[in-house]
């Protein structure tokens, strides 16, 4: 995957001007202005603009080149059990048994037909 040039990335999450870019993603305006003189803004201010602006940080560092698709496809199943509330977990089963899908106990909802 191409990674997307930097500056059009920045014009594209925002049209607020660098300097208000910069403000409202707690970056110093100097440091954006010259990381974007350079041609690539770091991955920290990657991920400071990307949730400044409301946009999933691990999408724009995927789309800036800093990582590729696979590195976000998603969390193991068992840490976002573990990072699921119990309300959660229990909305999954109430809707999993909806389904009909609670017969197989092993088996998961992408796999059924």
């Amino acid at each position: 995957m191409q990674d997307m040039d930097h500056k059009e990335w920045l014009e594209e999450l925002t049209s607020d001007t660098t300097n208000g870019a910069a403000e409202k993603a707690g970056i110093t305006p100097a440091t954006l202005f010259r990381q974007l003189s350079r041609g690539r803004i770091s991955a920290e201010n990657v991920i400071a603009l990307s949730r400044a602006y409301g946009k999933k940080a691990g999408d724009e560092l995927v789309r800036t080149g800093f990582l590729e698709p696979g590195d976000i496809e998603g969390v193991g199943v068992e840490s976002a059990l573990r990072l699921a509330t119990s309300r959660q977990v229990l909305d999954e089963i109430d809707r999993r048994m909806g389904d009909g899908g609670g017969a197989d106990l092993n088996v998961r909802p992408s796999e059924r037909r």
